[in-house]
């Protein structure tokens, strides 16, 4: 395993560890952290699709981190979600490298329950 998606993965558990050490009030939703990987990138069109969708629990208007390594790229907001896979646009305004395939993009989202 890549050296940058495991301490992405130590990174993600050690807030785990702290969200399940407050103590939870019954009203409040579970949050989880939903990772994908990007696998496809439009420059001209400042397009990213990323290897998670609506399975995983991705919805349009998300937005997620992109990361690299320890550094954070910038960000994206999804729009268009199939079962497998998602994408979404840049947000140039907030992204100070350019995206590459490999990047990791992170969120948080409220779990959903089974129906």
């Amino acid at each position: 395993m890549k050296r940058s998606v495991m301490w992405v993965l130590m990174c993600l558990m050690c807030i785990s560890f702290a969200v399940a050490a407050e103590p939870q009030n019954d009203d409040e939703p579970e949050m989880i952290v939903l990772m994908g990987e990007v696998y496809k990138i439009n420059t001209d069109l400042n397009l990213v699709m990323i290897d998670i969708g609506r399975e995983d629990g991705v919805e349009p208007l998300q937005e997620f981190t992109l990361v690299r390594g320890k550094n954070i790229v910038g960000y994206m907001t999804i729009s268009t979600v199939a079962d497998k896979v998602a994408a979404g646009l840049i947000d140039t305004s907030r992204t100070w490298e350019a995206v590459r395939i490999g990047d990791i993009g992170l969120t948080r989202t409220v779990r959903k329950e089974a129906q």
